[in-house]
């Protein structure tokens, strides 16, 4: 029987991340796939790899080539898929485990021509991110959509985050051109053609950023590149500006100022001597395709050196482009430093900084709490500067009702006991923020309070629940009429036992959709869960963090309703993973797995 899947991977010299590629494809919730790979004439190892794929696992299968690039290889294996729908995969880079799932079981359901998602950014010297290009696009599950009604969609660039219906796509006669940045103008003809899309807000995909001189579409240098760059820009504007409305054309056009000529200004300074004037030819030829009319969106400063390439003001550009390249030379070599120096030299220059500066407001540490019958105090640290701590006065408001405050000075700095009556909070709906102000002579901030997540509690008093938690970055007490709590854990041995206060019912274990929620009876208060199993069905979402969340809730069988940890949470190795049972900042408990 034929596959419903493919996935098509072009590799060239991308080593052992190609391992690791295939890896998170075979890890695939949706297991029945083929998926094919394309060597494109790698000259390192990637080639065995992918062989030992192929001889290992009979989904896979692998086709070799001269090296032709990525969008002759993607056509190669598209003639040779046989699956009903298909997903872009580059060799370097990760599939999260429910990519065929989510993605699939949107498409079934909405019949639509092809479904995209968030995506994840792999920078190389930070830790994994959401890409900025899909936060927006992508922040809301909709279905049979299209650009026209959600037109940042334009800010997608790319095949591989999204999963196509191939009759659509052999309809329409897509093909990649052979050239660099061959995705950009293949998508919007897509997005044009298509009667309906899916966007899904779950990021499936992990896009790895390599050093510069390691992938191919960034060799800024490479004269090659830059020509096929401003190729593709200009393909892009021939679809839009026939076909896109209003607003989309305006979009893509300053986007090209922010991206593709900021990219070429860049090369300016980084080709070979005798490639510069071919480069500067391209900015402007890049700069006269683009509308005046239409950058308005574009970053201020690029649409000044947007103005000198149309112009061909080639001094000029190139003086924005270095200023440019100094300011963010600048910037790296600040944090550099600020990494490498010795932790004193750090506390002493930041000690001189707040001497010549004004002083800043200061967030206040929560660091115990108690909700007592008569009293509800909060224990915080404020750290000040020597002088200053000791001629501060402090006051507080939760909400609007002013807490009593009683000072001692630490060594640590402030630390404050802010006290509250109960009975006042339960007077007061909603959410009460702590609000601090501190005066120390002529001095004069405002502050609020932080807590960590353990310290969150509360208790019920004159019919609500009052519950601590941060909201915004900030601590107060939130009023709640009704709270279905966790009143109990104990764990024994792979076996969690969780009391809720509520005799009958379902605890559920939240899933991923489209994952069927992981539910367990409550039996007078007490639910059983099997971690064992649980976490064994469970794949992280991310493949580059391996950490999985799942929120803990109850059901009534038509509601679904949170949960809030009231208890200590619970930390244990169980089947080879780290798991944990915590609360998070609005109190909520969470069921947190990741490696042991």
């Amino acid at each position: 029987m034929s596959p419903l899947v493919s996935a098509i991977v072009p590799f060239f010299n991308v080593g052992e991340l190609l391992d690791e590629c295939l890896a998170s494809i075979a890890a695939q919730t949706y297991p029945t796939f083929e998926c094919i790979l394309v060597d494109d004439g790698s000259t390192d190892g990637s080639s065995a790899i992918a062989q030992r794929w192929v001889d290992t696992d009979r989904r896979f299968r692998l086709i070799r080539q001269a090296n032709v690039g990525p969008g002759p290889s993607r056509n190669a294996a598209l003639r040779e898929m046989r699956g009903e729908f298909f997903m872009f995969v580059d060799g370097d880079d990760l599939l999260a485990p429910r990519a065929f799932e989510q993605l699939l079981t949107s498409l079934q359901q909405s019949g639509s021509d092809f479904a995209g998602a968030q995506v994840w950014r792999l920078p190389l010297t930070r830790p994994v991110e959401k890409s900025f290009a899909h936060v927006e696009p992508f922040a809301t599950f909709r279905q049979r959509t299209s650009i026209r009604e959600v037109p940042l969609l334009m800010r997608d660039r790319m095949v591989w985050n999204k999963m196509w219906r191939r009759s659509f796509w052999e309809t329409g006669g897509y093909e990649f051109p052979d050239m660099l940045f061959e995705d950009f103008p293949v998508l919007l003809r897509a997005h044009y053609d298509a009667r309906a899309i899916d966007t899904l807000p779950d990021p499936v995909y992990v896009w790895r950023e390599r050093p510069k001189g390691e992938s191919i579409s960034v060799r800024g240098d490479a004269l090659d590149n830059v020509r096929d760059r401003v190729h593709s820009a200009a393909m892009c504007l021939d679809i839009v500006d026939a076909e896109a409305t209003a607003e989309v054309r305006e979009l893509v056009h300053s986007h090209l100022v922010d991206v593709d000529l900021r990219e070429v200004m860049g090369s300016m300074l980084s080709a070979p001597e005798q490639d510069r004037p071919a480069v500067e030819a391209l900015a402007h030829q890049l700069a006269q395709r683009i509308d005046p009319a239409r950058i308005a969106l574009a970053a201020p400063d690029l649409q000044k050196a947007y103005r000198a390439a149309r112009d061909d003001d080639m001094e000029l550009l190139r003086s924005l482009a270095r200023a440019r390249h100094a300011s963010a030379s600048a910037q790296r070599s600040t944090l550099q430093r600020a990494k490498n120096a010795p932790k004193a030299l750090v506390k002493r220059a930041t000690k001189v900084a707040e001497q010549v500066t004004s002083p800043r407001p200061r967030t206040a540490s929560l660091v115990e709490v108690d909700f007592g019958d008569e009293l509800i105090t909060h224990r915080i640290r404020i750290k000040l500067d020597e002088r200053v701590k000791r001629r501060a006065t402090v006051t507080a408001k939760i909400g609007e009702e002013e807490m009593k405050v009683i000072t001692a000075i630490t060594s640590e700095g402030l630390i404050c006991d802010l006290e509250i009556e109960p009975l006042t909070m339960a007077r007061h709906g909603g959410f009460n923020p702590i609000t601090l102000a501190i005066e120390a002579g002529p001095m004069h901030f405002e502050g609020h309070v932080v807590a960590p997540s353990d310290l969150l509690g509360g208790f019920h008093r004159a019919g609500y629940r009052l519950q601590g938690l941060n909201r915004g970055g900030r601590y107060g007490i939130e009023r709640k009429r009704d709270a279905d709590l966790v009143t109990g854990l104990v764990l024994d041995g792979e076996t969690l036992h969780v009391s809720v206060n509520r005799r009958q019912g379902e605890l559920v274990v939240e899933q991923p959709w489209p994952t069927t929620q992981r539910t367990y009876p409550i039996v007078d208060g007490i639910a059983t869960v099997a971690l064992g199993e649980l976490i064994a069905s469970d794949p992280a979402d991310n493949p580059v963090t391996n950490v999985a969340s799942r929120r803990l809730s109850v059901t009534d069988g038509a509601t679904v309703m949170p949960l809030l940890l009231a208890v200590d949470g619970v930390r244990a190795p169980i089947a080879g993973r780290d798991v944990e049972v915590r609360r998070a900042d609005d109190a909520s408990a969470f069921l947190v797995h990741r490696p042991a």
